[in-house]
């Protein structure tokens, strides 16, 4: 399987060892890794009609089940849970810590990624470019785990149409939206700062001063969402950017919902990040 070939086929490992590497844009080649595992190769192509994003090549003789792409979808379409175990698979393979991101380099849209920012739960973000104005943004990408989660995929929706309604110098922007990548995208304003939390590890308790400054912003923003009837329900240091001049942004409405939402099996759940729930979140209040 070659870089930047579409994807015509799935393979899967059965015996023998293959290599798995990239081709940056200066036509270097970097071994990803090598395996003889049994694997699932050239998933992502197929599945996100993208070309193929690594070469794999055979490093030993190997034994290959051979799934051409038009009979791959014939069966998926009679059995749907293979694509939804697949798009699991793609969902490990991104953002995670520790090596490169296949995205890295890729134009989506109109924008060109520039690296991973991090990883949640239900997302990663990316460092992109406008390609037109140049102009830095940040891509929120739905996690391909929850691409068939309904319920996922709706929680996703209503944040982005939470943030876009949103003008408030301590909200993170939202600038668009788009389908790509066989899953969904927010387009945010990048905030050039430090997580909260890693400011806190790192450097302990703000002096009072200090303090009152971070923690009247943070009140501000929350102020302005719960005058536009909008509940928040993550709130923590993870969620909160500090820029080197003090400005605060408060980050990920993900699980965010509007008053004026009836679910009665959402008003059941309990949502939020356990360290730093207010009681009544705990009670499902």
């Amino acid at each position: 399987m070659r870089q930047g070939d579409p994807g015509t086929l799935l393979m899967v490992l059965c015996d023998g060892e293959v290599e798995i590497s990239l081709d940056d844009a200066s036509g270097n080649r970097k071994v990803l890794t090598r395996t003889n595992r049994m694997q699932v190769l050239g998933k992502m192509a197929l599945l996100t009609d993208e070309p193929r994003s690594a070469n794999v090549v055979a490093a030993t003789p190997v034994g290959t089940l051979v799934f051409p792409a038009d009979k791959f979808h014939e069966l998926a379409g009679r059995f749907p849970e293979i694509s939804v175990v697949l798009m699991l698979l793609i969902s490990e393979r991104l953002g995670l810590p520790g090596r490169d991101d296949i995205l890295a380099g890729k134009t989506l849209d109109e924008y060109r990624i520039a690296r991973r920012l991090g990883r949640g739960a239900m997302s990663v973000v990316y460092d992109a470019e406008h390609l037109q104005t140049g102009k830095r943004v940040a891509l929120r990408m739905m996690s391909h785990r929850l691409v068939y989660d309904q319920g996922a995929l709706a929680q996703f929706r209503t944040e982005a149409e939470i943030i876009g309604s949103f003008q408030h110098e301590n909200i993170v922007r939202m600038y668009g939206r788009f389908a790509a990548f066989r899953t969904y995208f927010i387009v945010m304003e990048f905030s050039d700062g430090v997580p909260l939390n890693e400011i806190l590890d790192s450097g302990g308790p703000f002096p009072e001063a200090e303090f009152r400054k971070t923690f009247g912003q943070i009140v501000r923003a929350l102020t302005y969402a719960h005058a536009a009837g909008v509940i928040h329900r993550d709130v923590k240091p993870a969620n909160i950017m500090l820029s080197s001049s003090g400005l605060v942004k408060l980050m990920d409405f993900g699980l965010a919902r509007t008053l004026l939402q009836s679910d009665p099996e959402a008003d059941d759940r309990i949502v939020g990040t356990l360290r730093y729930m207010a009681p009544e979140q705990m009670m499902g209040g």
